[in-house]
This record gives C-alpha cells, structure tokens and sequence, in this order.
C-alpha cells in the first residue's frame, strides 16, 4: 500500500484595537409659547460640541423621529455618533405653554357721555392671567389705568398675559360707543303769585323725562 504524507498550514489574523474618542454635549432645557415649535435639529448645546457627530432623535420611549419638529411638551433624546463609533446621550425636555384664554362679556359697549366705565369689567380672564390694556393695535401706548372717561367713539387694545408663564394672547379690542347727552330746555311762567298753579313743558319732547327741584338732580 502506499502511504501519501501531507500538511495543514495555519493562516494567521491580526486584530488591531485602539481607543476612540467619547463625545460629550448636553443641551439646555427649551420652553415655548403656543402656537410655537421648534426643530430639535435647530438646538446648540449647552455644553460640547456636537460638530462632525452622526446625530439622532429619539422620543421618551426611544423610538427614533421621523419628524424632528416639536409642537408640544414632552422629554426626547439626543444620541450624537463620532467616526471612531463613540456616542454620547443627552435628554432635552421642551416645554410648550398654552396661551391665555379669555371670554368677552361685551366687546362693544356704549355709554352716555361723561361716564366712566372699568374696561376689566368688560372681560373674563383666569386666575393667573392679567391685562394690559393700549391705546394702540401695535401695543406701543400702554393705557396707565383701565378706569376711563372717554370723550368720543373710541377703540381700546388689550393682550392678556400670564404671570407665571410669560405667554400673551394676541392683541384684541374693545369698542366704546357714546350716547350725546341731550339738550332739554322748559318752558312756563318762571315767577308765580302764592297759591297759583303753573304748567311747564320740557322740550324738544324727548321720550321721557325726570323731572327734580334741584339743579344736580337730587329729588
């Protein structure tokens, strides 16, 4: 029989390590007012940097974003990738306020001229809200006190704000109509013997009138 020698030849493989460099970067937290968003592709950090990073967006469950717009109040992360395949986390938590709501209880209102009116009492706001009131649409003239006595036809502007959160509604409104006041002469004998009667007659015939023995209309 012949015998057939052979051999096994062992390839060798080289594993080569090193060390990466681990990205750091933290972001400030961001608070917004309705109808507000903001991108979270659009944040600096606070902290790092997050230049040259392969970077994603994950929501609070770690599903990654396809849309990186953010239009209400929610905590997301951050992962940012470095070529050496380092990665660093950041969380980012976006706060988004609603803006104050308020109720007109009259819009328009009118007044007889010479009266005074608290135009406060002309809306209905929520415990932490507050009104600042403007003689301009531009919110520009700020009206010093709410507590007027207007001469004419006028509009008044407001914006409501919140105390606490800082956001404001839009400028609105209010309407100030003017009744004139009515021109009323009388007429009948202004000098009287005692004991006689005289009939007086208050012109120009308006629907009614209230009749005093005193100039300041105290009966």
């Amino acid at each position: 029989a012949q015998v057939v020698y052979g051999y096994c030849a062992a390839v060798s493989n080289t594993l080569s390590a090193y060390s990466g460099i681990k990205p750091e970067f933290s972001f400030r937290d961001t608070t917004l007012c309705a109808p507000d968003s903001i991108d979270l592709k659009a944040l600096e950090p606070e902290n790092g940097t997050i230049t040259g990073l392969d970077m994603a967006y994950y929501d609070k469950e770690f599903n990654e974003l396809s849309n990186t717009m953010i239009h209400s109040t929610d905590t997301f992360y951050i992962i940012g990738i470095n070529t050496t395949g380092c990665s660093d986390t950041a969380a980012v938590n976006i706060t988004i306020h609603p803006r104050p709501v308020y109720d007109f209880v009259s819009q328009d209102t009118s007044l007889c001229m010479g009266s005074r009116i608290d135009l406060s009492s002309m809306l209905n706001i929520q415990g932490t809200d507050t009104v600042i009131y403007f003689t301009d649409r531009t919110g520009n003239n700020p009206l010093p006190d709410p507590v007027i006595t207007p001469d004419t036809d006028t509009v008044f502007y407001f914006r409501v704000e919140n105390i606490i959160t800082h956001c404001a509604s839009d400028i609105d409104s209010l309407q100030i109509y003017l009744y004139s006041s009515p021109v009323c002469a009388i007429t009948g004998d202004s000098i009287l013997c005692p004991g006689t009667e005289a009939s007086y007659t208050a012109l120009p015939g308006k629907k009614s009138y209230k009749w005093t023995i005193s100039r300041n209309a105290t009966l």
